[in-house]
């Protein structure tokens, strides 16, 4: 049997919000995050680019469409319900409109944990994805906002996502 991504993000977080939490009374919480962001930033590059490598092999050329095939991922077993504003060959733009990751986090009383853990993760990870990917994703449901709002696209050229980049952190 394999897992979901949402059993997957369930069992890590039985194990990172305590050792987090942890390390925060430890040393600090913003240096307790830093340190675990940073650190979840390079897995999260090479897993967006090992996962984007293996998915839309008839659709190597449709973006928006390999994007989608990442978010049915994440959505598997009724972990996400979104609806799709706009996809073509270089965009995906999307609302996520109810979301197990989020009830998660909130039950276990860390919603600012969960935001680092999945929320947080979805930058590094489209780094990963393509060198030419930007995402703009203005508000999330873990950070108390009705929806998720998500907007990826294609650069014109890899400097360009790197300045697209920069400009949202």
């Amino acid at each position: 049997m394999v897992a979901t991504a949402f059993e997957i993000y369930k069992a890590q977080a039985d194990v990172l919000v305590p050792v987090v939490k942890a390390l925060a009374s430890e040393m600090g919480e913003e240096h307790a995050q830093r340190l675990v962001r940073d650190a979840l930033g390079d897995h999260f590059r090479s897993f967006g680019k090992t996962v984007f490598a293996g998915i839309g092999e008839d659709d190597r050329e449709h973006f928006g469409k390999r994007v989608r095939s990442l978010i049915d991922m994440f959505a598997e077993g009724d972990a996400l319900d979104y609806e799709v504003d706009e996809m073509t060959e270089e965009r995906l733009r999307f609302r996520v409109t109810r979301c197990q990751y989020a009830e998660l986090y909130k039950a276990l009383g860390a919603p600012e944990l969960g935001f680092m853990f999945v929320c947080y993760q979805d930058y590094p990870f489209t780094e990963g994805m393509d060198e030419k990917a930007v995402l703009d994703r203005p508000q999330t449901i873990m950070q108390g906002a009705p929806h998720c709002q998500f907007n990826w696209h294609v650069a014109k050229d890899a400097e360009d996502a790197v300045a697209e980049r920069e400009e949202k952190e």
